[in-house]
């Protein structure tokens, strides 16, 4: 009798095939480990940066009594790194929401609990370990994104280096220099689309997860690649689409209920009426080269990754679309400048690329990978076809 393969060996060809995007993952991280270093290193030294508290904040002196030391500080009030450094020491909120109380808007920060889970880890890291752990995870993320960036352009049958569309990301570098949490974020997208490929739903469900975990606003992304899952196979998804929206809805439950918070919704006044965010925010573009670029990058990848979704979907490129919809409904501080407008719309830039010049090769669906074989090595169908053509041969 022969055994049954157990886990195991069920994972090992799906290892296997993510051995040569192994390299280009390595030259990923390798570039997160020089963006972030350089940001690090340009600032004294002190990892302490990416916490991005302002001068004026509310923060800097629990931070500055934590760390023990004098830390670098933003002249503005700061960013989200400061939000993530509090929520990294109790990332679970088991203690007596002490450092909860640091968060301006707690639902709404809370939602995103994977990094500062990771850079915490879990809540176990003391206080002036956090920012060095906070500086490993942004580049460990960029070499994770940028392999499966790479996975999925090799699935589409295009070269693994294009990998490096995630890598060379500009709105995963803005992320990083407010201490945000868009690297990971992306990264755990990517390799949930890069499982879809490999046909792991279950796993690609809990990268997905971590993806909404980590910025809530990736729900866009896997109701995206939901939906197209859906429509390719003719089959409702029920485990890609339901591990991330049943851990989503219970986080959110749970810190409703360790918070005491009854509101449902927190918002930052980062979105409004469709199109009225452009529009205000249009006249800050004209003499600012940085910024009209920026804008005219991001009104041509939207507009592509569109007219590529009803021309060759795929799965990156369907979840993308959903940041290409939230775009126009932006407000007009986020269309205000490079810095920010490029951060909210990270997904856009590395699918653009992705889809456009790593999918040449692909047919209608974007499935990259080659046809099945049969043990004998031989497509379905293939002897089938080599018979009628020696039959019309003999005739």
């Amino acid at each position: 009798p022969v055994a049954k393969p157990g886990m195991g060996a069920s994972i090992a060809p799906n290892l296997r095939r993510w051995g040569p995007v192994r390299r280009v993952g390595i030259v990923g991280l390798l570039i997160g480990l020089f963006f972030v270093g350089a940001i690090v290193w340009g600032n004294h030294r002190d990892p302490a940066v990416l916490l991005a508290i302002g001068a004026e904040s509310p923060q800097h002196d629990e931070a500055t009594e934590l760390l023990n030391r004098d830390i670098v500080s933003r002249q503005s009030i700061g960013h989200d790194g400061r939000f993530f450094f509090f929520q990294a020491l109790d990332p679970l909120y088991l203690g007596d929401s002490h450092y909860a109380h640091q968060l301006d808007l707690q639902i709404y920060r809370g939602q995103r609990m994977f990094y500062p889970l990771l850079a915490g880890l879990g809540g176990l890291a003391p206080p002036t370990a956090v920012p060095w752990l906070m500086a490993l995870v942004q580049v460990l993320a960029y070499g994770v994104g940028t392999a499966a960036t790479a996975r999925i352009a090799e699935q589409q049958g295009s070269s693994s280096w294009w990998g490096l569309a995630f890598a060379l990301n500009i709105g995963l570098l803005m992320a990083v220099l407010v201490g945000g949490a868009g690297v990971v974020a992306l990264a755990c997208a990517m390799t949930g689309t890069a499982l879809i490929g490999d046909r792991r739903p279950t796993l690609a469900g809990l990268a997905l997860l971590a993806a909404v975990l980590s910025r809530e606003v990736m729900v866009l992304y896997v109701v995206g690649v939901v939906l197209h899952e859906w429509y390719k196979t003719r089959r409702v998804p029920f485990v890609l689409g339901g591990i991330p929206a049943v851990g989503f809805i219970g986080w959110y439950a749970y810190i409703s209920v360790r918070l005491e918070s009854t509101a449902l919704v927190e918002s930052n006044e980062a979105t409004g009426l469709p199109f009225v965010g452009i529009v205000e925010a249009a006249p800050n573009w004209w003499g600012d080269f940085e910024n009209m670029s920026t804008a005219a990058i991001s009104f041509v990848a939207g507009a592509l990754l569109i007219r590529l979704l009803f021309r060759r979907a795929t799965h990156l490129i369907a979840g993308s679309v959903g940041f290409v919809v939230l775009a126009s409904m932006l407000s007009e501080l986020v269309w205000r400048e490079a810095f920010d407008i490029s951060r909210g719309l990270t997904p856009v830039y590395t699918a653009f690329v992705v889809a456009t010049f790593a999918n040449a090769r692909t047919g209608r669906d974007g499935a990259g990978d080659p046809p099945p074989q049969n043990t004998k090595g031989e497509r379905p169908g293939s002897r089938r076809r080599l018979g009628v053509s020696r039959q019309r041969a003999a005739v």
